[in-house]
């Protein structure tokens, strides 16, 4: 993982802002079939607190991309877009979000991409 952040405070020491760049290389495997799934994440997550120095007031915005292949072949597996998180959870989604879509058939193509 590769990660760079920068933060930023008012005149007082409080943070008011930060902004993570996440970077991801990795893969899935089924150690039954030795199959891996090699796969890359770029996420970028920008925090804005409404009362500086309190994460719990934050707005996150989160935007990105997961991409697994099945070995050099075409994406099994794409999750890309934005969310948005208050204090009271999710409140806004654009995009394929496989992850949080409680959709198993989604992760079919993965399955089907480690069973060989």
């Amino acid at each position: 993982m590769n990660q760079r952040a920068t933060r930023f405070y008012n005149a007082d020491g409080n943070l008011t802002k930060r902004i993570i760049h996440d970077h991801y290389r990795g893969e899935w495997s089924n150690p039954e079939t030795g199959a891996v799934a090699p796969y890359t994440q770029n996420q970028n997550t920008t925090d804005v607190l409404a009362v500086p120095g309190d994460l719990a007031t934050s707005t996150q915005t989160i935007t990105g991309e997961v991409v697994m292949r099945s070995g050099p072949g075409a994406p099994v597996l794409k999750d890309v877009g934005r969310q948005v998180f208050t204090d009271v959870g999710l409140v806004f989604s654009a995009g394929q979000h496989v992850f949080t879509s409680n959709d198993p058939a989604a992760f079919d193509a993965v399955c089907a991409a480690l069973a060989n």
